[in-house]
């Protein structure tokens, strides 16, 4: 393929393209839903207004931090009711990656993730 194919191969693994006609990312058929226990840590200092999610990539077992303000990031969802904000997730040590939709009832309160390619996980996983 080239040295610029090789070099994308050996960084992102793989050489075929995954079949994301389902809506999965092509390896487990699907997204992940999640959310249930999993609750999002609040700001961490007074005047911070982020929700804190932790997200642990499929293909690399990185544990990612997301930060998402639902006053600035939250778009309404017409078709469902409710709020939703879409991230795509990189790793920054290992470049792995996922993609990840958080959804949120009315009152911007969370209700639940779907997420190709990782998995919610807890504050305190994140940190072993």
């Amino acid at each position: 393929m080239g040295l610029i194919g090789d070099l994308a191969r050996k960084l992102f693994g793989g050489g075929s393209i995954p079949d994301r006609s389902n809506g999965g990312d092509g390896a487990d058929g699907g997204a992940r839903e999640a959310g249930g226990s999993v609750k999002p840590a609040r700001g961490r200092h007074k005047g911070d207004e982020g929700l804190y999610f932790y997200v642990r990539l499929t293909q690399t077992g990185e544990v990612v931090e997301i930060r998402l303000i639902p006053r600035q990031e939250l778009v309404p969802d017409y078709k469902n009711g409710g709020y939703f904000s879409r991230k795509v997730i990189t790793g920054p040590r290992t470049l792995g990656r996922a993609d990840a939709i958080f959804r949120f009832d009315e009152k911007r309160r969370f209700s639940g993730a779907e997420i190709n390619g990782g998995e919610l996980v807890e504050g305190t996983e994140a940190a072993e």
